[in-house]
């Protein structure tokens, strides 16, 4: 056997060992197998997160990763939609199958389709709550948020122990700005559910939208007790603490967030302005050029580290960052945000080349 082979074999079975060792010997990390597989499309087949990540780090790109992890989903998807459609052509009365069939259309993103098996199915049987509440979801997806509310609430009454209805109802009063109503639903989840780690979290956020700020840190370090793994708990709860000016405190929950997932670009951004704010601008610098390299379109991170590199003295840094920026700004038409990294050039060198660069950018779109 090669050592394409090898490799290829130990990302199947998942051997990190085998697999490091044919790399090291000399195996192509881009070989195929007869099937046209490379070891990275079998460790993303397998959802091994240990041997993608390494071979990330050893060179192959994120947009590839990125391409095969979908690719995969929706191949799962796609069968089991196949699947569903086969037992309804046997079974025209099937509610299970239309339910079913409308949650892999959702997880696709095909919004409309899934809302129509969800009809089917309650045309089939009223009383079906979970297809109440998976076409809230799909409302939810569309912006149709009163919609989704209004399912909800019918789940509900068929199931008034539905907790997961009440978590889903809040986000969507969350997500029409009513924090108030959305806490009263993430409680009465809460109340159904005491371990219900997604109600504490999404409760926190809406209490720290209503100006609450204690009682959301209370929600967030509740959600860590009952899973001190939740990166995103970590993360917005550092979020608050900066917030509240209480930057060491975030820093220390950042620095938890970017354990649990080192490759979360936001929160090494985020700590970076943490850092900031302390005057440690070297190490805020740090993060941002850890963030940019984690995400290259990261825009706020450049504008971030240009304000470090100002503060620094770097001038010339500063503008090259602002002007990056800029430029990331204005791929996504936001000609508001890229005019303000021309002022804040303009505050450091009024003659700089790159404002006029920028300028000319901005003029053509």
């Amino acid at each position: 056997m090669d050592l394409n082979q090898v490799l290829i074999e130990a990302a199947k079975d998942g051997n990190m060992l085998v697999l490091k060792t044919a790399l090291e010997k000399g195996a192509d990390i881009n070989a195929k197998d007869g099937s046209g597989m490379t070891a990275l499309m079998y460790a993303i087949k397998r959802g091994d997160g240990e041997i993608v990540n390494f071979l990330k780090e050893k060179g192959v790109k994120k947009e590839e990763i990125d391409f095969w992890v979908a690719y995969f989903k929706s191949d799962k998807h796609q069968k089991a939609i196949d699947d569903y459609t086969k037992a309804i052509e046997l079974n025209p009365q099937y509610v299970a199958a239309y339910n079913n069939r409308g949650i892999n259309y959702r997880h696709l993103g095909e919004y409309q389709k899934a809302i129509d098996d969800y009809n089917k199915a309650l045309e089939l049987d009223p009383q079906c709550t979970y297809a109440y509440n998976n076409r809230g979801l799909a409302y939810g997806n569309l912006g149709e948020y009163q919609k989704a509310i209004d399912d909800y609430t019918k789940a509900i009454e068929l199931d008034p122990q539905y907790d997961v209805a009440y978590k889903n109802r809040g986000v969507a009063h969350k997500d029409l700005g009513e924090y108030q109503k959305a806490i009263d639903d993430y409680t009465k989840a809460i109340g159904l559910d005491p371990q219900y780690v997604k109600a504490y979290n999404n409760r926190g956020w809406a209490y720290f939208k209503s100006g609450e700020y204690q009682k959301a840190i209370d929600d967030y370090t509740k959600a860590i007790e009952l899973d001190p793994q939740y990166d995103l708990a970590y993360f917005t709860r550092g979020f608050i603490h900066g917030n509240l000016g209480e930057h060491r405190k975030a820093i220390d929950d950042y620095t938890k967030a970017i354990e649990l997932d080192p490759k979360d670009a936001n929160a090494y951004n985020n700590r970076g302005v943490a850092y900031g704010n302390l005057g440690e601008y070297q190490k805020a610098i740090d993060d941002y050029t850890k963030a940019i390299k984690l995400d290259p379109q990261n825009d706020v991170a450049y504008k971030n580290r240009g304000v470090a590199y100002k503060d620094l003295g770097e001038h010339r840094k500063a503008i090259d960052d602002y002007y990056q920026a800029g430029i990331l700004y204005l791929k996504q038409n936001n000609k508001t945000r890229a005019m303000e990294c021309i002022s804040s050039m303009k505050e450091i060198d009024p003659f700089s080349q790159f404002i006029y660069k920028l300028q000319d950018l901005i003029e053509q779109i």
